[in-house]
């Protein structure tokens, strides 16, 4: 986890830790929303963390034209197959 979600989580639990025990229903329903807001950041936190590991991996494996090992074995292919048939 990144250090930031862990921090909305943590501040999320707080949250939830420091409500008062006999509370009202609207401020338990306040308390649940801040609660619910922090780990819904958490989660958006990690997923822009693992969006930016994929455009990562993406640009690695691309070469400067923007094609992947693949691309160019599909073209090989595809070439070999023509030399065949002619």
């Amino acid at each position: 986890m990144t250090d930031r979600s862990t921090q909305h989580l943590q501040e999320a639990i707080k949250t939830i830790g420091q409500a008062p025990a006999q509370s009202t229903p609207e401020t338990s329903l306040a308390v649940s929303q801040a609660a619910t807001a922090h780990a819904l950041i958490a989660v958006a936190e990690e997923l822009r963390a693992m969006r930016q590991a994929v455009e990562d991996l993406k640009e690695t494996v691309t070469d400067a034209d923007g094609f992947s090992s693949a691309d160019h074995l599909r073209n090989i292919n595809g070439w070999v197959e023509r030399i065949a048939k002619a």
